[in-house]
Order: C-alpha cells, then sequence, then structure tokens
C-alpha cells in the first residue's frame, strides 16, 4: 500500500517521544473524539488534560525521569490517561493486568523498582503497601493541572513488559520512545490512517501488540474504541463491537481469527473494517485465504518479538505457493540477518537463526538481568560500530520474493494462542507442587491451534485439579497446562536428555473424572452434546470441570458460540468459565429460561 495520506502523515522532524506526537494532535484537534469508552465518548482535549493531571500528582509522589510506574486499570479513559501520565512524567509505563496472580505482580514490582501503581478497577483493591509501594487512584487527579514539562530523551524507555523466563523468572523487557515512534511512524507512512478510523483496542496491555492499539489512532487523530474487560476472549462481542463502533482496524491472533471467522454474517458485521492484522502466531494460507473470501480484505501478517516489537510484515498475496505465510521483510529501522551457529550468513533459501538489527529500535535489555542482556543481545557485526543486534531463537529462511519463512524455534519456547511461554518457567512451577519430582510440558496440536501439557513423575496420587489451582498462583493463566499426562519416566534421547517429541499424547485420552451423568436433565444433556462436540470428549459426570474433559480457553469459547445458536441466549465466555460444569452453566441458562416467555429448551 503507497504512503499515508496528506496531512495525516508523520514526518520525521516530528516529537520523539510517544506523548508528544499525542501533545501534538491534541493541539491540532482540541475536540475530536480521542477515546470512545463505556459507551462516552473523550476528546483530546479532555485526555490531555487528565494525563497533564496525572503526570503532575505522579511528580509530586517522587516519580523521576527514568523511574518505572505501574498502572493497573481496567480498559478504559483513565488507563490511557494514565499511560500518557507516566509518559509526561518522564517514567515508563508497567502493565499490572487484573488477572495477574499477585505473586507474578509482586515479583514484577520488586524487579522493576516501581514505587507507585496508577491504580483503578479491581486494581485499587490489591495491597502492596508492604513493598513500600503507593497508590494513585488514576480518577481522581483532578484535571486542569499543567503538565510538568519535562524533557524526554528518545532513548528512554517508553515501557517495560513482563514476559515468560526460561530460568523460571519472569523477565522484564525494556523498551525506548525511539523504537516506539519508529513502528507508529511505519504504521502511518504504510497504512494511511486518518481522523475518520477507529481502532479497537482488545489485546491485553501486557502484550507489546496493544502499544500500537492505543497509541497509533492518538497519534494521528483518530479515535481508539476501548472493547470491555473479558470481550476480547469473546468472538461473538468483538464482532457486535465492530459493527456497532464502526471499527476500522483490528488485530488479531490466528487462533482466535479462525473462530472469528466462523461466525454467521461476520461478512455483514465487519463491513466497516478497512485494515486487518495478525500476528502472536503462525498465520496459516489457508486461514489468510479465508480472510480475504468472507470479509473481501487483506490481512497482514506482522511478526516481532517484544525485545523489538513488529519489524517485519507481509501482506497478503493470492497462490504465493508457501506452505506457510511468510512473516516479510524488515521495516524501516530494522535489519534482518539469518546466521548459521557461527554467526556467519547463510544463503537465500537455506535455514538459519533470526537476528535483528537496528539498535535504537531494539529494547534496552532485561531489567536486573545482565548477563542475559549479554547473551541475547549481541554486538553486531554487519551494522555500524557499536550497534547490537537482538538473537530471536526463531529459525527461518529468506526467500527472494516472499522475504522471511517462519520453521520453528532453536530452543523449547513455546507460543500457544499469542502467549510467549517459556518452558522453564511452567516446568520449574510443576516441580514445586507437592510429590512431583520432575517435570515436563509441551503443546499438543489441535483444532484451536494447541493445548499445553503437563508431564509430570510423581511420589504420591496427582490431582490436576489442585494442580491448576496451584500454578494459577504464580504462572499467567495461558501458561497454566490444561492437561496432566503422570508417567512412570521420561523419555530421553541419545544423548540422555529429554526427549520432548516423544512425550506420549495419547496418554491424554486416559484423562477421568469421578462420577457419572446420573441425574441428567434433558438441559443437561443438550450442554453436555455441545461440550462432547467441542472437546471431543463426553463430559464423565454433570460435575466435571471444562478443563479437565479436554477444554481450553479457545474451545470454551466455540462451545459458548454453540450454545447461543442452540439456545437464542447471550452467554458470555466468563460466564461459562465461572460456571465450568454441566451442572454450573445448565443452572445460568435454566434461569436465563425463567426470564423468557418461550423457553428454547425445556429443563
Amino acid at each position: 500500500m503507497a504512503g499515508a495520506v496528506g496531512e495525516f502523515s508523520m514526518s520525521n522532524a516530528e516529537p520523539g517521544s510517544v506523548h508528544e506526537l499525542f501533545d501534538l494532535r491534541a493541539t491540532q484537534s482540541p475536540e475530536a473524539v480521542a477515546v470512545r469508552a463505556e459507551g462516552m465518548d473523550h476528546s483530546y482535549l479532555s485526555l490531555r488534560s487528565a494525563s497533564d493531571s496525572i503526570a503532575a500528582v505522579l511528580v509530586e509522589k517522587g516519580v523521576l525521569p527514568g523511574d518505572v510506574v505501574a498502572v493497573a486499570c481496567p480498559r478504559s479513559f483513565n488507563l490511557i490517561a494514565g499511560m500518557l501520565g507516566i509518559l509526561k512524567a518522564g517514567a515508563a509505563y508497567l502493565p499490572i493486568e487484573q488477572e495477574l496472580p499477585d505473586a507474578r505482580v509482586r515479583g514484577m514490582l520488586r524487579t522493576s523498582g516501581a514505587r507507585v501503581v496508577l491504580t483503578g478497577g479491581a486494581g485499587a483493591m490489591r495491597d502492596w503497601a508492604d513493598l513500600g509501594v503507593v497508590q494513585v487512584p488514576a480518577g481522581e487527579c483532578t484535571p486542569g493541572r499543567q503538565a510538568p514539562g519535562i524533557a524526554v530523551s528518545p532513548t528512554v524507555a517508553a515501557y517495560v513488559l513482563f514476559t515468560s523466563g526460561s530460568t523460571g523468572k519472569p523477565k522484564g523487557v525494556v523498551y525506548p520512545h525511539a523504537g516506539a515512534v519508529n513502528r507508529l511512524r511505519w504504521l502511518q507512512e504504510t497504512y494511511g490512517l486518518r481522523p475518520g478510523d477507529r481502532v479497537i483496542q482488545k489485546t491485553p496491555y501486557g502484550f507489546d501488540v496493544s502499544f500500537w492499539e492505543f497509541f497509533w489512532p492518538l497519534s494521528v487523530g483518530a479515535t481508539l474504541v476501548f472493547a470491555s474487560a473479558g470481550d476480547h476472549r469473546d468472538p461473538a462481542r468483538v464482532a457486535a463491537l465492530i459493527r456497532d463502533e464502526r471499527i476500522t482496524v483490528a488485530h488479531f491472533v490466528p487462533s482466535v481469527l479462525r473462530i472469528f471467522l466462523d461466525q454467521e454474517d461476520v461478512a455483514e458485521f465487519t463491513s466497516s473494517l478497512r485494515h486487518l492484522f495478525a500476528s502472536g502466531e503462525a498465520l496459516s494460507p489457508e486461514l489468510a485465504e479465508a480472510v480475504h473470501q468472507k470479509l473481501g480484505i487483506r490481512v497482514d501478517n506482522q511478526y516481532g518479538p517484544t525485545e523489538s516489537g513488529e519489524c517485519t510484515w507481509w501482506t497478503y498475496r493470492e497462490n504465493h505457493g508457501h506452505a506457510s505465510t511468510p512473516i516479510g521483510e524488515a521495516i524501516p529501522g530494522f535489519r534482518t540477518y539469518v546466521l548459521d551457529e557461527h554467526l556467519g550468513r547463510v544463503p537465500d533459501g537455506e535455514a538459519g537463526e533470526l537476528f535483528l538489527g537496528g539498535d535504537g529500535n531494539l529494547a534496552h535489555g532485561y531489567l536486573g538481568e545482565p548477563a542475559l542482556t549479554a547473551q541475547k543481545f549481541l554486538p553486531d557485526p554487519f551494522g555500524p560500530p557499536g550497534e547490537r543486534m537482538y538473537r530471536t531463537g526463531d529459525r527461518v529462511r529468506h526467500d527472494p520474493e516472499a522475504g522471511l519463512l517462519y520453521l520453528g524455534r532453536t530452543d523449547s519456547q513455546l507460543k500457544l494462542h499469542g502467549n510467549r511461554i517459556e518452558t522453564g518457567e511452567v516446568e520449574a512451577a510443576l516441580r514445586k507442587l507437592p510429590g512431583v519430582r520432575e517435570a515436563a510440558v509441551k503443546v499438543v496440536p489441535d483444532e484451536t491451534g494447541g493445548r499445553l501439557v503437563g508431564y509430570v513423575l510423581t511420589d504420591s496420587p496427582f490431582s490436576p485439579g489442585d494442580a491448576r489451582r496451584l500454578l494459577a498462583e504464580t504462572l499467567v493463566a495461558a501458561a497454566v497446562p490444561s492437561h496432566y499426562v503422570v508417567l512412570d519416566e521420561f523419555p530421553v534421547n541419545r544423548n540422555g536428555k529429554l526427549d520432548r517429541d516423544a512425550l506420549p499424547v495419547h496418554a491424554l485420552d486416559a484423562e477421568a473424572a469421578n462420577g457419572s451423568m446420573d441425574g441428567a436433565s434433558e438441559l443437561h444433556a443438550a450442554v453436555a452434546e455441545v461440550w462432547a462436540g467441542v472437546t471431543g470428549r463426553s463430559p464423565v459426570s454433570i460435575d466435571q470441570e471444562f478443563l479437565d474433559s479436554g477444554g481450553n480457553s479457545l474451545k470454551a469459547v466455540q462451545l459458548v458460540g454453540r450454545l447461543r445458536r442452540l439456545t437464542g441466549l447471550d452467554l458470555t465466555v466468563e460466564e461459562f468459565f465461572t460456571a465450568g460444569t454441566v451442572r454450573s452453566i445448565a443452572t445460568v441458562l435454566e434461569h436465563r429460561f425463567e426470564n423468557l416467555d418461550s423457553p428454547g429448551i425445556p429443563s
């Protein structure tokens, strides 16, 4: 696609920090709608005023340039005002998502050195005073105060995002304004967002994709539209929001995009879309073609680890002839190298490890991890003197026509439904469970893109339900295995090391729960039939937990969609997970039926 459109383009003469880009647009179009949240419009002027006041309060609380300030708010006007306020105070924002376990949050706060947390919603109910952390309610910062006017260099950190760590400890990636602004400039020069455009913000804000969802529209005078909490898991609600709010730009993880496309009348719901992006995991050619056929638009495949943000891209083309969708070529400001184990270049067409150059657009490194930083960010022998390159761990090959083709990993890092998971972190948590002496994990492919399976050697009886509950106290939800297999020993290769590929898949079918379908009503039976159609296994009891019978988050989305079509009721994914069993789901539906004149299924 050609460059940006006239007055809405960015030039290199524009500000070098994220918040200055926003302030420039707020000066040019103060009454334009900057944010649509919870059914309300907020102007650029009101967002600027709120963020200025938050910045002033943060400085009064002792925040200094270069500090890290955590933000724990739900998707809302206060969230984006808080992020901008943190940047205007010269600090970097650290997202604390509502669903993160408290033990993990405490580790993030300690590692980052954050002394202030901007709070709102459920975030205000947590207590970290014992860590010396001060909570500042974002919504109580009185508008009308002047911003502190702190000069921010492009090299200063804009945000800190924590990702899974191979040693069992999450690592904090420190990313600068320079790289963030470079990505915004590239997006605008490539796709030409206009003031009438509306960008949906639904990616959890602990993921780097959320950055452009927040700040691309706000840097060019367009509108940021927040999805409600939990809606990113619910394709039907996302589709309704796209239709009702006339969304023109959206992003999906491919496994979620596949389910989104399966909805009835999806083309009618998405007729306003101009640009659709996919990233986070491999995009199959079949899915890219399905987007083109069903929605009439192209899907652009983006690639980039947290340490770089989006750094390569590829636009859909029919019949490109490759088994996987290419990740394409580097965006401006980045260089890509395909290297062998000796850091020598490999010829086009041959496999190697992908390294990323473009020092100003790479992360500074990992907070408090100088050895790991040195291991992953190496001197760049192909770039200007003194620059670094980042070792991605991704195997690729370069095709002269398609650009880079993703082939897999060089290590044990996993990607599941867009989530980056280090096996070491999950396995370390599994080994801490009572009675577990050794553990391993892997992703077993299925129709939803895969399920995370934990394999354990134990000295005592093992309960999958207890394991999930204990792991959820320290791991993010995506890193908690949905299935568990108890083995007598692990398969090993000729070198005596774990042979992960040989871990048995057939053993998953042996999982069972106690109980029976005794006492099942007609509604119970209807729910169980849909359940079996999605998971591939009938529940052995009306009290069996969904996750114990082959379920995962994406299968829950599919099941909820089918129950909606069967009953005509607006069951949400959140309600489904809260219920979790055939009995409880049926109870929720029964209560809904009681409020209808003509129930669709008798109980």
